[in-house]
């Protein structure tokens, strides 16, 4: 019996040694595949291709189940262009496409590609990213904190000298733009007497291609006065480059009015038809020199900086990106890069290396040192293809003299640069002036506070509770802080900050008073009683409205001459349209509360002053929903008028309500005799005063007389009764006013027959 168990137990481990291993070897069968997509444009594929054999050999053996697979462009296979490279990467992006892992981009479209890559830093291991995190990989590689891309080679801008034609001369190879033209000029002469007319002075100024730009951008920060700083795009040294380009181009090139390309500037070089060349360092040739390019002052210098990034998208699987990490780690590692430095002459990100004695026997490593390189970055281009068409469009009307060097560089600027108003006096005297208006009024407003503490003017302020005083000036605050959302760039949280703003800004200015309007109602009520003894449960809840509704957007910013906050979806735009529609509700009620408690004599100058400030309110802020609707296309303009705006709002709330009760309310007799009836509990009223109530008295019998056909109406009765409070001058309990309405019918229909045929003037106003 125990040996049967025994058996039994045997057979049962057999079988799982026997699925196990079914496993491994199902698991081995299936390598995970690493599909990568990339570019040749200078025979980049005698590289990438032994590369990729390379992995799958070292995945083999180090049981990595790893498959890599290339699908390799080149200019046999392609249309031959970087651009249409680059375009068909975006759209295949775009697409949220897992047909690729891994990509090969150029270093120059880091920022068009930064939400499509993952972040690097997130999946290498970190000893590997601090390889090249000195020098220029950096900042080809990274958009803010993010690592989208790490660098698999590098190729610079040289000039190429023809030694023989120069050693012939005697002439020295040039190190500023003046020598260079004057040097070729001489030479063109000379050989143009030995009847030599096919050697081009200088080849390679401007590509028919989107490094043509890069040439643009490279002469002008060869042309700067100061280390690292690149001349402002329309300022006179940029202005004076471009011309000086075009002076090289005319005097000293062979084909001044044809457009060069990188074949035809390669065919120059292999040739041997060019005194100089700007070409990138990739030839090599006995009879030309490379140096760095030249300047406008000797030791100004600059290179575009070229090559290839790499990439993990995305849309891959966790799984995949692991895979695609390690491809990625392998090709840009040490003992990779160092290899395709003595293999092929690349140039490698690890700057390192050029210190490095036994490369440095490879390669030149101090003229690498000297090479002053120009990253062009598309961050500002939302479409780069269509600004490279752009370009190079507006260089040609400037080479073919249709346009001016400042009127070019003027519109490319426009097409990069988004403008904004800064408080910063060099770039522009509005931004101050208006930082410090709104500084001063602010400060000027804080200040004010100190009157609701002065013994002096305790009268003046006796309209609402100090605190919900200190409220309402914090609300102008709030408003008139709106304004300054508007200087510097455009961002999100920019947008979001200055909504929040403007609507806690106007609840603060306006639900204070709909506090105060809804307590004084002529006859109190559940409403006006709950109000008058939660106030701060009542702000709450107007407060907490639009928090809801300020969650629910999602502000961004829009534009591309310059920038301004939009909203997404539809649903969203219907939320802020309502948030302000809103705020135009609460000041409509308002106004319905001052018409329905404007004779009542405790407050009846203070609603006089309400109904000012309140039709400022909704007439400002009408105007800022249509200017913000509107379509300027002035940044200054824009600027201008929304700031305008929101300092007249601010204002008016804040002198209407609270400023001018120092003058008015502190010297009013009247108003302080009155004051003192109410402290003693409404004395008996003089003789002049029962004359005037029973006028009022008389007066509402009219209107019941008018209303009298429509009684059976009830917006016929609401309508009455609200004409009753209005020329109500106290607050009555409900019952009270019950009363004194029934014994005013009374009144009116015993006096009918004694006023007809005459008339009783009243002042709708008093």
């Amino acid at each position: 019996m125990k040996i049967f168990i025994f058996k039994k137990e045997i057979r049962y481990f057999e079988l799982i040694l026997y699925l196990l291993f079914f496993f491994y070897l199902n698991n081995v069968g299936k390598a995970i595949s690493i599909n990568a997509i990339a570019f040749s444009s200078r025979n980049e594929e005698r590289v990438i291709l032994p590369l990729v054999n390379d992995f799958n050999e070292y995945s083999l053996q180090n049981n990595l189940n790893i498959t890599l697979k290339l699908d390799l462009y080149t200019k046999s296979n392609s249309t031959g262009y970087m651009s249409d490279y680059g375009s068909m990467l975006e759209i295949l992006l775009r697409k949220k496409t897992k047909d690729y892992d891994v990509y090969f981009y150029e270093n120059i479209h880091t920022t068009r590609y930064k939400s499509f890559f993952v972040d690097l830093k997130e999946w290498l291991p970190k000893e590997h990213i601090a390889l090249y995190e000195k020098g220029i990989s950096s900042y080809s590689c990274m958009y803010g904190s993010k690592w989208v891309g790490i660098p698999f080679s590098f190729y610079y801008n040289v000039l190429y000298s023809n030694k023989e034609l120069l050693n012939k001369y005697n002439k020295n190879i040039p190190r500023t733009w003046n020598e260079l033209l004057e040097t070729s000029i001489y030479i063109l002469d000379e050989e143009r007497k030995l009847n030599n007319t096919e050697i081009d002075g200088y080849e390679g100024l401007f590509c028919n291609d989107e490094y043509g730009i890069c040439s643009i951008y490279e002469f002008i920060y060869s042309s700067r006065e100061k280390e690292r700083v690149y001349p402002h795009l329309t300022g006179d040294i940029s202005v004076n480059a471009l011309k000086m380009m075009k002076k090289i181009r005319d005097k000293i090139s062979l084909d001044p009015g044809i457009p060069s390309s990188n074949d035809l500037i390669y065919k120059k070089l292999t040739e041997e038809k060019a005194l100089f060349v700007k070409y990138w360092d990739t030839y090599s040739s006995p009879k030309y020199e490379k140096t760095i390019i030249p300047g406008m002052k000797e030791g100004m210098s600059a290179s575009c900086l070229g090559g290839f990034n790499l990439g993990i998208s995305v849309y891959s699987s966790d799984e995949k990106k692991l895979a695609a990490a390690k491809v990625v780690t392998y090709m840009t590692s040490e003992e990779t890069q160092k290899r395709l430095v003595y293999n092929y002459g690349f140039y490698s990100g690890i700057i390192k290396f050029y210190r490095d004695d036994e490369i440095c026997k490879v390669i030149n490593c101090r003229f690498i040192r000297m090479i002053q390189p120009l990253i062009q970055s598309s961050s500002n281009v939302k479409d780069y293809f269509d600004y490279y068409l752009k370009c190079k469009s507006l260089i040609y009307e400037f080479l073919y003299n249709i346009k001016s060097a400042s009127e070019v560089l003027n519109q490319i600027y426009d097409m990069t640069h988004i403008y904004f108003i800064s408080y910063k006096s060099e770039d522009s005297l509005l931004g101050l002036v208006f930082m410090i208006i709104l500084s001063t009024i602010l400060l000027v407003i804080l200040l004010s506070l100190s009157f609701l503490f002065i013994r002096k003017f305790e009268f003046s302020y006796i309209f609402l509770p100090k605190s919900f005083w200190i409220l309402l000036v914090f609300g102008c605050i709030l408003t008139l802080s709106t304004s300054f959302t508007y200087f510097g760039r455009v961002t999100p949280t920019n947008c979001t900050l200055r909504l929040i703003l403007l609507s806690y800004g106007t609840i603060l200015c306006s639900v204070p008073l709909l506090y105060k309007l809804i307590s004084n109602f002529p006859e109190e009520n559940k409403i006006s009683i709950w109000v008058k003894n939660h106030k701060y449960s009542f702000l709450l809840i107007f407060i907490i409205f639009d928090t809801i509704l300020i969650m629910r957007t999602v502000s961004n910013q829009y534009g591309q001459l310059f920038q301004k906050c939009g909203i997404i979806t539809a649903f969203q735009k219907i939320i802020v349209f309502s948030l302000f529609f809103i705020k135009v509700i609460y000041y409509l009620i308002i106004l319905f509360l001052i018409f329905v408690e404007w004779n009542i004599e405790t407050t009846q100058h203070d609603v006089r002053f309400l109904i000012v400030s309140v039709y400022f309110s909704i007439f400002f802020i009408t105007l800022f929903i249509i200017i913000h609707q509107s379509r300027l296309n002035d940044y200054k303009a824009y600027f201008i008028i929304h700031d305008f705006i929101l300092i007249l709002f601010t204002l008016s709330n804040y002198v209407l309500l609270y400023f001018l009760r120092i003058f008015h309310f502190s010297d009013n007799k009247e108003e302080e005799l009155m004051i003192k009836e109410l402290i003693n509990n409404f004395k008996e009223s003089s003789n002049e005063e029962k004359i005037k109530k029973k006028r009022s008295q008389k007066s509402i019998g009219i209107l019941d007389e008018i209303y009298k056909p429509k009684a059976h109406s009830n917006i016929s009765n609401i309508s009455l009764k609200i004409i009753q409070y209005h020329y109500n001058k106290s607050i009555k309990n409900s019952t009270s006013f019950s009363n004194t309405t029934t014994k005013t019918k009374k009144t009116n229909e015993d006096s009918d027959t004694e006023s007809s045929g005459s008339s009783i003037g009243f002042n709708p106003i008093d």
